[in-house]
């Protein structure tokens, strides 16, 4: 899937087209108390597509009536930058996110054409009506795109222009974004000015052509085709493919302590004040984030199978507990599955399997550190 949207979502050429995109722009809020006719007098020149791939805060799928996939910007105190996104269907907020392929997503999504109503044979069942398919966007509906957006007075090379320096900006604080995934990775829209906009792209059935029928919700009256192959492959995606392939990840700033329990032994591990503690044993600064990195660096192979937690043995038994209210303690709980992987319970949910040997090597490193 991954090769299909980078193949068909090449990079966005603005096109300044007069009336296109006016039911969208009201759907969005973006011209909010007018109506379709009205917006149509005023003659407002816009960018078809009104967010970019740096606007997103938030996508979610869902198809036949349930929603399948959800990640959302979500910052917080406590959370590097780059762990601000949280895909919340079907995990929760202790998956890391990785947001190049994330972003890889959310440019096949704004790369959607809008741009032209497309023509329908009276009578043709577009499947919009009676769809249980859509996905919802919210996006930063930046200062410029409203103001072009609004202003009726604009000619259509400054409204070109505008749509293009927004883009542009946008595009490159994604490329920034896709290139790291560590503490010094930047948030695409943090500083962007500008109101949160929500929208939802109704998807219908397909043409027969090898599109698929689409609409905005509100705007019904407007179908639009978009490429089935594309659609399919977002709606398709592998939750899987869009995390980091490891458990957890916490800045060390945040931890109190670990409680770790192998065999019924408990082992503790305690930041007090500048000490570092393994038990009653002070340790170098060093030893310790060594120790607190490994914790958490078990390769996520798979997501689990469901129900055969009940039957398993436990390996592994690790509480997170964290220094400020607002970060969440966590617990990680590895279990025999069979003679190759373990699996991985996060906070009483049975979530991934792991390589058995890896949890072996892990238990001998925390045994030789204590």
């Amino acid at each position: 899937m991954r090769e299909l949207l980078q193949e068909k979502t090449p990079r966005r050429k603005v096109k300044n087209k007069k009336l296109a995109g006016i039911c969208f722009l009201m759907a969005a809020g973006l011209l909010a108390g007018s109506s379709v006719q009205e917006a149509k007098a005023e003659s407002v020149s816009q960018e078809p597509s009104w967010f970019t791939a740096g606007t997103i805060r938030s996508l979610a799928l869902t198809r036949d009536g349930e929603e399948i996939f959800r990640i959302s910007n979500e910052p917080a105190d406590y959370k590097l930058d780059f762990d601000y996104w949280e895909i919340l269907n079907p995990y929760d907020e202790n998956a890391t996110v990785d947001t190049q392929v994330m972003y890889e997503l959310f440019e096949a999504v704004a790369a959607f054409d809008f741009s032209e109503a497309a023509e329908t044979e009276p009578g043709t069942d577009t499947g919009i009506e009676d769809t249980e398919t859509w996905l919802t966007v919210d996006f930063i509906n930046t200062s410029d795109v409203a103001e072009t957006a609004t202003n009726t007075e604009a000619s259509e090379d400054t409204a070109e222009a505008e749509a293009e320096e927004s883009e542009d900006t946008a595009d490159t604080e994604a490329e920034e974004a896709e290139d790291t995934n560590d503490s010094e990775a930047s948030d695409p829209g943090a500083g962007t000015e500008g109101d949160e906009s929500s929208v939802t792209l109704l998807i219908g059935s397909e043409d027969g052509e090898g599109k698929v029928y689409a609409a905005v919700q509100g705007c019904e009256e407007q179908v639009y085709k978009l490429p089935a192959e594309t659609v399919a492959a977002v709606f398709d995606l592998n939750p899987f493919d869009y995390i980091l392939k490891i458990p957890v990840l916490f800045n060390i700033e945040t931890l109190d302590s670990v409680e770790i329990v192998i065999d019924e032994k408990n082992y503790t591990m305690k930041k007090d004040g500048g000490s570092y503690l393994f038990g009653k044993k002070k340790v170098e600064k060093e030893t310790f984030t060594t120790l607190y990195q490994a914790l958490m660096n078990v390769y996520l192979d798979s997501d689990a199978e469901e129900g055969k937690e009940d039957e398993q043995t436990e390996i592994l038994r690790m509480n997170f507990y964290r220094n400020t209210e607002d970060a969440p303690d966590v617990e990680l709980v590895y279990r025999a599955f069979d003679d190759t992987y373990n699996s991985l319970s996060i906070n009483g949910k049975e979530r991934f399997l792991v390589k058995a040997e890896d949890v072996e090597a892990l238990v001998k490193q925390i045994k030789d550190a204590f």
